[in-house]
């Protein structure tokens, strides 16, 4: 026997300590209607499984009989509770209390919770953001929403005081950009510098974020086996292909080709000669054919039909006409086709200039010379190629002002970045066209050479911008005495160099004429003359 527990629990026997099993639970609620506890007093108590029924409407529960509205004529006290003027049934009051913290009842004001408490929430400090407003560090009841600075709950504060304000938002607008080989682009968007948050459209309703708007960097391929980027020129990539082998196969006649060995790939349909397909070939080169087949006996000159394929295969040779000029014609006597003569030609001169034949002697006529300038404000040659230059006719004409001609496109007004020599041109930076220099002359010739009597001297034209020089002249060896360059020392060079001392000719022979070697000719060079004629 278990004196010590309810009998719906296991116990231990009051008098030789054996264990006693308990009998379980029971509901001693006799209606589904109504509260119950387990009727061997063990006080588990059970809810109602059902709802009261009052389909009589006369206040009472048609299972149970439970009086089911309380009239309370001689009061009910909220707290305490008061008995029903009806069914005389006690109903029971209950405290109430404005937070589950709060120790004073509301209604009779009384300290009726002592152990209630404040359930306290800590809040990390959190920076603003433009969209969202920050905090200090703080505590709140979670009941009442007290708020406190400090974790003992001592410092008191309030919501208001603990929030940190949103800033201004900044909003930048990034436009979009194509991506390259090796940098990203990105489609249109904003984004506030502040917080980061990113939209597709200037209002900002249209949420994104900044990894979604990136165009990653890729390369571009002509088809999906190349290692070649169209766009950066490089081979970026291994090779790619699908290559199937196929074997050499010799051709069978004209009818039936065959091919070379090489490796096909299905991806781009390219040919390759291996098998690791580096070294790509031109379908051109793949087939094998054979030749047609020329009847036996047949002139090599002589067009004839395949023994095979039946089509029409032209001669190989050459005709032979005997004594006849090909450009005159005849019968050839090897097929004994008749041969029509093509005209003499000229090939030895320009066909707008007169020739003769080449392979009869006879004349023949020239076709005129031909402009090959397609617009008139252009420079020309003859189409002939004879080099006759034709000027320009008209002045090129740029009414649109973009720097080209109208007429014949050709760019205007050369720019050249990478310098111009006026001697040797440049390249236009814009339209890589060569504009060529030209060498500026002196008019007075230059002696690069001083004669002697021994050895010829040298004089020429310098150019005023480089080193060139042109028509170099010899200047003979000096003779001296000899002013009119005779070769014979006379009375005439006596009258020369009195002449051009007086300025009346310059035409002498300066190294001749200058007899003491002082570089002047002056009376003294006449006298000393003068003196060596005397001398004979």
């Amino acid at each position: 026997v278990n004196y010590d527990t309810p009998a719906c629990m296991d116990g231990v026997c009051y008098y030789c300590g054996g264990f006693v099993a308990g009998l379980g639970h029971e509901n001693g609620a006799w209606a589904p209607c109504m509260k119950g506890e387990c009727s061997y007093g063990c006080g588990l108590e059970y809810p109602a499984t059902a709802e009261h029924e009052d389909n009589e409407g006369d206040g009472y529960c048609d299972v149970c009989w439970s009086h089911l509205n309380h009239t309370f004529e001689n009061g009910f006290d909220p707290c305490l509770g008061g008995e029903c003027s009806v069914c005389w049934t006690f109903v029971e009051g209950k405290h109430e209390y404005f937070y589950p913290c709060d120790p004073v009842c509301i209604n009779c004001y009384e300290i009726t919770n002592p152990d209630a408490a404040h359930s306290v929430i800590h809040v990390e400090a959190k920076e603003p953001t433009c969209l969202e407003s920050g905090n200090i560090e703080y505590w709140y009841c979670e009941f009442c929403g007290a708020t406190w600075l400090d974790a003992e709950c001592t410092l008191n504060t309030n919501l208001k005081a603990i929030m940190l304000p949103s800033p201004n938002p900044v909003i930048i607008h990034v436009e979009a950009k194509a991506p390259t080989c090796t940098e990203n682009g990105n489609i249109e968007y904003w984004y506030c510098e502040l917080c980061g948050y990113a939209w597709l459209d200037a209002e900002c309703t249209l949420n994104t974020n900044l990894k979604a708007v990136i165009l990653p960097a890729e390369h571009t391929f002509a088809n999906p086996c190349d290692t070649y980027c169209v766009v950066c020129e490089e081979d970026v990539r291994d090779p790619n292909h699908t290559l199937t082998y196929v074997p050499c196969v010799e051709p069978v006649d004209c009818q039936t080709p065959g091919n070379i060995e090489h490796w096909y790939c299905e991806v781009c349909e390219g040919y390759f000669n291996d098998e690791n397909g580096v070294n790509q070939l031109n379908p051109w080169y793949i087939p094998i054919t054979a030749d047609c087949v020329r009847p036996e006996g047949s002139a090599d000159c002589a067009s004839v039909n395949c023994l095979v394929c039946g089509e029409e295969i032209y001669g190989y040779g050459d005709h032979d006409l005997g004594e006849s000029f090909p450009c005159q014609g005849g019968t050839c006597l090897k097929c004994g086709q008749k041969i029509e003569g093509y005209g003499c030609a000229n090939y030895d001169t320009p066909a707008c200039m007169d020739g003769v034949c080449y392979y009869c002697g006879g004349f023949v006529a020239g076709l005129g010379h031909e402009n090959g300038a397609w617009a008139p404000c252009m420079k020309g040659e003859c189409s002939y190629g004879c080099g006759l230059e034709y000027p320009a006719t008209a002045e090129h004409v740029d009414n649109e002002g973009d720097g080209y001609c109208d007429t014949c496109w050709s760019h205007l007004n050369h720019t050249f970045e990478n310098g111009f020599d006026p001697c040797y041109g440049g390249e236009c930076s814009i339209c890589w066209t060569f504009v060529a220099g030209e060498h500026d002359f002196e008019d007075e010739f230059t002696v690069d050479k001083a004669p002697t009597e021994e050895e010829t001297g040298l004089e020429s034209r310098h150019c005023k911008n480089c080193e060139a020089v042109t028509d170099e002249t010899e200047i003979p060896t000096i003779m001296r005495g000899d002013v009119n360059g005779d070769g014979e020392v006379t009375a005439k060079d006596s009258i020369a160099i009195k002449k051009y001392i007086k300025g009346i000719t310059d035409d002498i022979s300066f190294y001749n004429a200058d007899m003491n070697g002082d570089d002047e000719i002056s009376a003294k060079d006449s006298n000393l003359l003068k003196k060596y004629l005397s001398s004979f």
